[in-house]
């Protein structure tokens, strides 16, 4: 970085060292790499995560099939203790014909309010279980941004540590020249 014109900086003026101008231009090069790997990497891992995860909805949704069925009783969301999955919907009673021609009660997946008698929608797994209704794909967009999201801060979380890194080897390398510097000059400090 570089003070106002005029102003000695950290890697400017006559005080300023070699290694100090080596030191500035590491950090420049890290946040050159920085900023090329984040725009290579965010756009490949958005369209990588977002392809996966509607690959994976579309497995989903083709081994799941919609039938209707009646609701048995009303359906209340209070008393329900469990996680109410992705959807917010709650389980609750219902009649369903799954095909074979005799109704069957079991418990579904459905909005809570629904009263006893109406008509809601129910889903069904390869085994004819009652099952969650299948993600939609505007899923896989919110997956992709997580996902970018949490390379960009890693990525901004590596830069920090390459700095740090390079900060203290920088120093760590230059003390030995310090101290002959100060054993040569500290005579004339100290009278």
């Amino acid at each position: 970085m570089r003070a106002a014109p005029g102003v000695a900086g950290p890697a400017d003026g006559l005080l300023c060292r070699p290694r100090d101008r080596a030191e500035a231009l590491a950090g420049r090069v890290i946040l050159a790499a920085l900023v090329i790997t984040a725009l290579i990497a965010a756009p490949a891992t958005w369209r990588s995560v977002h392809a996966s995860t509607l690959e994976d909805i579309g497995r989903e949704s083709a081994s799941l099939h919609k039938v209707d069925a009646i609701l048995s009783a009303d359906v209340t969301a209070s008393g329900y203790e469990g996680g109410s999955g992705r959807t917010g919907q709650v389980p609750g009673s219902a009649v369903i014909d799954d095909g074979s021609g005799q109704p069957e009660t079991t418990m579904v997946w459905t909005d809570p309010g629904g009263k006893r008698g109406d008509h809601v929608t129910a889903w069904l797994d390869s085994a004819g279980e009652p099952v969650h209704p299948p993600r939609s794909p505007d899923e896989a967009s919110g997956a992709a941004w997580t996902a970018t999201v949490g390379v960009l801060v890693l990525l901004g979380m590596a830069t920090a540590v390459s700095r740090s890194l390079l900060r203290r080897v920088m120093i760590r390398t230059a003390l030995p020249g310090w101290d002959r510097e100060w054993a040569r000059v500290s005579r004339d400090w100290t009278r």
